[in-house]
């Protein structure tokens, strides 16, 4: 191993360590610089993986709201632009499957779509809504 190969990886991994106590920290300096630095790429990449620029956006916001959530579990052993875009796949595929549960449960129930969820708000603020509405359900479950 050269000298300057040495210095690069130590300075790599510092910056990586950096990086993780920044984020479980929630350093807002750290998320500002690292929207900025990542935001053509991801944005790009969820573009490809969705098809459409709305989910596009909300899929946006969401990872980078799961990336402030979850910044503690970021290990430096990884490059962060891995665990990134491992965080926007994830939340892609998991809204597939969500989609196909939906669709298999409202066909065998024969159930109407709910009207506000349809067209009229972006996806991720329909499954807010839903979700608030089964958690209100289970609510007054409990209570009875």
């Amino acid at each position: 191993m050269t000298i300057a190969t040495y210095l690069f990886s130590n300075s790599m991994e510092r910056e990586t360590e950096a990086l993780a106590r920044g984020l479980r920290r929630r350093d807002p300096e750290l998320l500002d610089r690292l929207i900025e630095q990542y935001h053509y790429r991801l944005f790009r990449y969820l573009l490809y993986l969705t098809g459409s620029r709305e989910e596009a956006e909300d899929f946006f916001q969401e990872t980078w709201v799961r990336v402030i959530d979850r910044g503690h579990q970021y290990k430096d052993k990884f490059k962060f632009e891995t665990w990134l875009f491992t965080i926007a796949r994830n939340l892609v595929i998991d809204l597939r499957a969500e989609r196909r549960r939906r669709k298999g449960w409202m066909r065998s129930s024969n159930r109407t779509k709910d009207n506000r969820c349809m067209n009229r708000q972006p996806l991720i603020a329909c499954l807010r809504l839903n979700w608030l509405q089964l958690m209100k359900k289970a609510t007054v479950w409990r209570r009875r």
